[in-house]
């Protein structure tokens, strides 16, 4: 049998956590660099026998000063969302981890940047997952597992 059985949506971001955009124009064409480490935890979906996440990915969002972020999604602007290569962890697949594993993830991707103001910029690690506790309500089904928020305001104009 194949397929998505379970996934536990319990992955972490954690530190050091760094974002990079080519420009901050409004609504403008932009290179992103977004890094970070992803660690899991115990993941309930087997590939080969092992205890394995869901793919996971990075998305970087500009939250307006009424945006939130949690693990039902984003209210704000997508700048950028790429698969989550990652480098080292233990049995660390293209976009996956194996449980209690930790890896490092750098990438390069294109994106656009929201209209002006001043926006919180979010750095999120989501998970695929096709069901779980609790589901995952996304339309995608990624579910944001963990997010990073940066202190300072960014402005594009």
């Amino acid at each position: 049998m194949s397929g998505w059985f379970y996934a536990n949506l319990d992955t972490d971001l954690r530190t050091p956590v760094r974002f990079w955009l080519s420009d901050t124009a409004a609504n403008a064409a932009v290179d992103v660099e977004m890094q970070a480490q992803i660690q899991a935890h115990n993941s309930y979906y087997f590939l080969d026998g092992r205890h394995m996440t869901g793919r996971l990915r990075l998305s970087l969002w500009a939250i307006p000063p009424n945006g939130q972020v949690s693990k039902n999604g984003v209210v704000g602007h997508l700048i950028a969302r790429a698969p989550a290569a990652m480098v080292g962890g233990q049995g660390t697949g293209a976009d996956q981890l194996w449980h209690t594993s930790v890896a490092f993830v750098k990438l390069t991707t294109t994106g656009t940047s929201p209209p002006a103001g001043a926006y919180c910029i979010a750095l999120l690690a989501e998970e695929e997952t096709a069901t779980g506790t609790p589901p995952c309500a996304t339309q995608d089904r990624f579910c944001p597992t963990s997010w990073y928020t940066f202190e300072n305001a960014t402005t594009f104009k």
